[in-house]
């Protein structure tokens, strides 16, 4: 290789060089963007944290400043009070649960009761049924009876009407018999 191929070699080998140089520098001033980037959002971030604080340290301070006003004893007072409060609200609703499971129980027994009640009234509408069944053969029965009788007694006519009749003929014989 000459002198000038060399050269020509040794300038590519540096321009390759010059160029991942300028390509690394191009990536680090990209990063260096993006850093700054993040650090501006961070910082807007922690400026509206510090504001937000700023503002519970004022109210927090207003809430102090009040309950020094009403004073610590006042305000143990009144906690003892709503305690008193709230113990007379159990013992009042331990009563009313009492109160709730006394009538739950009568209420069972209640049902017991009427589930009673309601078998008997089942007894008793099926011996009705039963009676009005036997009541229903007992009319049908006395209706044949009174057809029977009915019949009997159409007989009976009949019988007294040819009794009659027979006697009348038996008469009227006589009184011919005796004009003659």
């Amino acid at each position: 290789m000459n002198e000038r191929q060399q050269n020509i070699v040794t300038l590519e080998d540096q321009a390759e060089k010059l160029v991942n140089n300028l390509s690394s520098l191009y990536n680090q001033v990209g990063s260096y963007k993006n850093a700054k980037s993040e650090l501006e959002t961070t910082n807007n971030t922690l400026i509206e944290f510090i504001e937000q604080t700023k503002l519970l340290a004022v109210e927090s301070h207003k809430i102090i400043a009040e309950l020094n006003e009403i004073g610590t004893s006042k305000i143990f007072d009144r906690l003892d009070i709503i305690d008193q409060k709230l113990e007379l609200n159990e013992k009042d609703s331990s009563i009313k649960t009492t109160k709730l499971e006394n009538l739950d129980e009568k209420l069972n027994v209640n049902k017991n009761t009427n589930t009673e009640i309601n078998d008997k009234l089942d007894n008793a509408e099926q011996k009705l049924d039963l009676n009005e069944k036997a009541n229903s053969m007992i009319f049908e029965r006395l209706e044949n009876i009174n057809q029977n009788l009915n019949v009997n007694e159409k007989k009976s006519k009949l019988y007294f009407v040819a009794i009659i009749g027979s006697a009348s003929i038996i008469i009227i014989l006589q009184i011919v018999g005796l004009t003659r």
